[in-house]
């Protein structure tokens, strides 16, 4: 079986190996801050609507681990816009 990924994951054509400009960049970074909030949140309802004690606590710790990766991109976003 193939999953596929809806389109508005999938990354822009490469630009010849030319860098972004700013503002593409941060869309990016934007981008990026919320599709990990939109996972975040996935793993988290998921822990509350699951029925077995396995499938609960995994959920969790995809979150926990979900958590400290979207605490991570929002250090990196703001360390970026510092420079």
């Amino acid at each position: 079986m193939t999953l596929r990924l809806p389109a508005h994951f999938l990354t822009a054509p490469d630009h010849g190996g030319l860098d972004p400009n700013p503002g593409e960049i941060e869309q990016i970074k934007q981008r990026a801050l919320r599709r990990a909030e939109q996972l975040s949140n996935i793993y988290q309802d998921e822990a509350d609507s699951t029925d077995d004690l396995s499938s609960t606590e995994l959920a969790q710790k995809l979150a926990a681990q979900s958590i400290m990766r979207l605490a991570g991109l929002r250090n990196i976003a703001s360390a970026s816009a510092l420079s």
